[in-house]
């Protein structure tokens, strides 16, 4: 709430406007005022631009705190993390009012970002976990920055966080006579809705890495809810509850937030410093751990609806066989040499396939889907199947192809008829007494070795023996085809 005090100062910085410092700077816009100090879009004479912050002339008429300004402005320079802003210089007007030229920012400050609705869990996740990321290292370099707050901590245009005003609570405890709460001459120095109760009551030798936890935890629950954590009409009202109540639980104030994620606030935020997470590292990994629960959270409801986008189903097309080239050499007859099969079967076409390519869901399905038909399954086992019914088709077709070009056309071989002969025929012999030709039997046995004649056959009148026919061997039989005959 804006009162008279704060427009005094509004109306102050305002009057800066236009205003060149040391000749080299030039005051061109407000970006912010508070409690302390007004910050400045500044124009450098070489066309440069920077963010310069100026104390208020009522905090300038004392010396030592005018030298604790400037020196804690280089507080930020100490945490060596690129997440905390950089002081460029330092100087003090021709006015002598002290100022702080430090990096220029492009974005909004969490204050802003939430001032219309709540932040989604996992942004305000993210934004906590890099702000600890900034924290962690400046508390490993001595500093504590006790002043955490959303209008502190700075989102810019690429989505890195940013932690400003570095060492500010020390000037405020020190102006304040010991109490950041405190007042001076009317003005409110500090935050009580997020200042731990042992930084609300002044214990500063309890203030440390801890109390700045309770802030972070503090802020993350003003993300999420985009309200006040207290119900105070005063500032003075909203510190005295700082000093004397914790914060109601975040499952109160957030309905339906995971429990891990209320059980991490509650513990950042635990009015008694034993109960709080021991330092921002531990924190941290509790951050990280509650990313990974709702990524996975969120991976389980996406299964559970049918996946985010139905995958194409797998389409099997396969392409026609080629046909078996015609045989251009004549038929083939007796004297022709031996058909023997191709060594090598006809070419195939190769089955084209056409389907997206398929990326399988997470190892982790939770209980609750675990039970429930998956239609990306089923619709990969149709696809499968259509496949293998395809191959196993071709196969088929390809295996007859092979054994009718391996057969041919049949060789056909005429026998010369019998010779003429007196003899009354015999019954015909079965087909399995029937000579084999000489042309693969070989020659006739010797005269010696005919069997003799009988008495019947001796009274007849004598005739020439039938001369087997032998064919040339350039007409002999295919082996091949003996079993025919």
């Amino acid at each position: 709430m804006e009162d008279s005090i704060g427009t005094q100062l509004r109306a102050a910085a305002q009057a800066r406007l236009g205003a060149v410092l040391r000749g080299k700077w030039r005051l061109d816009q407000i970006l912010g005022v508070g409690g302390m100090a007004t910050v400045y879009l500044a124009s450098h004479r070489n066309g440069s631009r920077a963010a310069i912050k100026m104390l208020h002339p009522a905090l300038n008429v004392d010396a030592q705190t005018l030298q604790r300004f400037l020196r804690e402005g280089y507080a930020a320079n100490k945490v060596d993390h690129p997440g905390a802003v950089r002081v460029l210089d330092d100087d003090t007007s021709e006015d002598g009012s002290a100022f702080l030229v430090m990096e220029l920012l492009e974005g909004a400050s969490l204050d802003q970002l939430v001032r219309d609705r709540p932040m989604p869990l996992g942004e305000a996740l993210r934004v906590t976990r890099l702000a600890l990321e900034v924290l962690m290292s400046a508390h490993a370099n001595g500093i504590v920055h006790r002043d955490i707050k959303p209008e502190n901590i700075f989102v810019t245009k690429d989505g890195a966080v940013k932690i400003l005003d570095f060492g500010i609570a020390r000037l405020r405890e020190h102006a304040a006579g010991g109490t950041t709460g405190g007042t001076l001459g009317g003005m409110v120095l500090g935050t009580p809705a997020f200042m731990p109760p042992e930084q609300a009551r002044g214990r500063w030798e309890e203030v440390d890495g801890q109390s700045d936890v309770w802030s972070i935890g503090a802020t993350l629950l003003t993300l999420l809810s985009a309200r006040r954590l207290r119900d105070a009409e005063t500032v003075n009202e909203e510190l005295l509850l700082a000093m004397s109540e914790a914060l109601p639980p975040a499952a109160s104030l957030l309905p339906g937030i995971p429990p891990s994620v209320a059980q991490l606030i509650d513990r950042a935020v635990a009015f008694d410093k034993s109960r709080r997470w021991a330092n921002a590292r531990t924190m941290l990994d509790a951050v990280r751990a509650a990313e990974a629960m709702l990524a996975t959270r969120e991976m389980d409801t996406v299964l559970s609806a049918g996946g985010l986008v139905p995958p194409l189903p797998v389409v099997v097309t396969p392409q026609p066989l080629a046909a078996p080239r015609a045989s251009s050499s004549p038929p083939l007859r007796a004297s022709s040499p031996p058909l023997r099969a191709s060594s090598s079967p006809p070419a195939l076409t190769p089955l084209s396939l056409a389907t997206r390519p398929y990326s399988s869901p997470p190892a982790a399905v939770s209980a609750a889907t675990a039970g429930q038909p998956n239609p990306t399954r089923a619709i990969l086992l149709v696809a499968v199947g259509a496949l293998v019914v395809g191959l196993v088709a071709a196969a088929l077709v390809h295996s007859a192809a092979v054994k009718r070009d391996a057969a041919g056309p049949q060789p056909t071989v005429t026998l010369p008829p019998p010779p003429a002969t007196d003899v009354a025929p015999s019954p015909a012999p079965s087909p399995s007494a029937l000579p084999v030709p000489s042309a693969i039997s070989g020659p006739a046995p010797p005269a010696s070795q005919a069997p003799p004649a009988s008495p019947a056959s001796a009274s007849a009148t004598p005739r020439p023996a039938p001369s087997a026919t032998v064919r040339p061997r350039s007409q002999a039989v295919d082996p091949l085809d003996q079993g025919r005959y």
